[in-house]
């Protein structure tokens, strides 16, 4: 993975934010490239004047973090938020995407917020996102939640490599796929050791659960016990990515607010 692209929001107390970003390009041995979005009729010099502050907090918090090797590039860009994201994601061969997730309260329905769900539908890059609560420490474990009947081989590998690079654990959390049969705990971990252990170099723990809903045990679990997770979700419809952006979420769904969250391709 060589180049991350962070999305910046110039209208916002985003330190934090910022601080997690730049630690976790740094253990990704990676280049970084900012970008701020602006509207269409935004005047020139007001432009320029969103360079300067974007340059400030960056640079103030680059200071902070004391990162030396990493090469940072700034853009800021006019055009449809979603659009000229995944034209920049083209351009300049980004890897990975990271953007702060605000909450869906401007929106009745919705876990998080509209730009976050259009970025997701438009791009075909993974990405992190990452809610302002959460300040960054040090990565334990990246878990994949996934119908282990669907489990994506390279999703896996992509994840092997973050893992390598964090010196983070990678589990693999069985939910069931809308409509489908549920398998038992034996068949499943039978299934992964059969299929997919062969061909990884990673020790890979599989869990289970019954349904979408009981996942938010297993991830209250970890927040309770301090575990610093990413849960990495493949984006596939009627899967468990529908169960975080689908229209009137339960109540428990909310736990997803409160850890990073890795949406792959398929």
């Amino acid at each position: 993975m060589n180049t991350v692209l962070l999305l910046t929001d110039l209208n916002a107390d985003k330190e934090d934010f910022y601080r997690y970003a730049l630690r976790f390009v740094q253990r990704m041995k990676a280049n970084l490239v900012l970008l701020h979005i602006v509207d269409h009729h935004v005047a020139a010099d007001s432009k320029v004047l969103d360079m300067k502050r974007l340059k400030t907090q960056m640079d103030s918090a680059l200071v902070k973090e004391a990162t030396d090797e990493m090469e940072v590039t700034y853009f800021i860009e006019e055009g449809a938020f979603a659009d000229t994201v995944k034209k920049i994601i083209d351009r300049e061969s980004v890897n990975l995407l990271l953007m702060g997730a605000a909450d869906g309260k401007n929106i009745k329905g919705h876990l998080f917020g509209k730009k976050l769900r259009a970025v997701v539908e438009k791009v075909n890059c993974p990405i992190l996102f990452i809610p302002d609560q959460v300040a960054f420490q040090e990565i334990e474990q990246i878990v994949y939640v996934t119908d282990i009947r669907y489990s994506d081989f390279s999703i896996i590998k992509q994840l092997e490599v973050m893992a390598s690079l964090m010196n983070a654990q990678i589990s693999l959390l069985h939910v069931c796929a809308s409509g489908l049969p549920e398998l038992d705990a034996r068949t499943a971990t039978t299934l992964f050791a059969d299929t997919i252990a062969p061909r990884i170099r990673t020790d890979i723990r599989v869990y289970k659960n019954d349904k979408n809903d009981n996942a938010e045990d297993f991830i209250q679990q970890l927040l309770s016990n301090n575990t610093q997770t990413i849960l990495a979700i493949a984006r596939r419809k009627y899967h468990f990515f529908d169960h975080l952006f689908t229209m009137n979420p339960t109540e428990e769904a909310k736990i997803y607010k409160r850890l990073p969250v890795l949406i792959m391709p398929v």
